[in-house]
């Protein structure tokens, strides 16, 4: 539930990142930190979204813990996406 919820927040979030440019008519931008920070703040979402339930079935056949792994997807999620705004701040100046 809450890696859903971090994904889908995190996917919402990740849309504004463009709107860091808007005031890039009469300043030097630079549209490759914008790309970076698009794939980070995607980029994490996908793969913790995908690597918590292969990390999960992973450690399920090992008898080992599995609540690590969506606890690390979330984290993933959050940190991906806050480094994504952070550059998105950057590029538009």
């Amino acid at each position: 539930m809450a890696l859903g919820l971090a994904a889908l927040f995190g996917a919402i979030l990740s849309m504004y990142m463009p709107m860091a440019t808007d005031n890039c008519g009469l300043r030097d931008c630079r549209p490759g930190l914008m790309t970076v920070a698009q794939l980070l703040g995607f980029g994490s979402i996908a793969v913790g979204l995908l690597g918590a339930p292969v990390g999960v079935f992973i450690a399920a056949s090992k008898r080992k813990r599995m609540f690590v792994w969506p606890l690390a997807g979330v984290v993933l999620i959050v940190v991906g996406v806050a480094t994504g705004m952070m550059l998105a701040d950057v590029a538009g100046g």
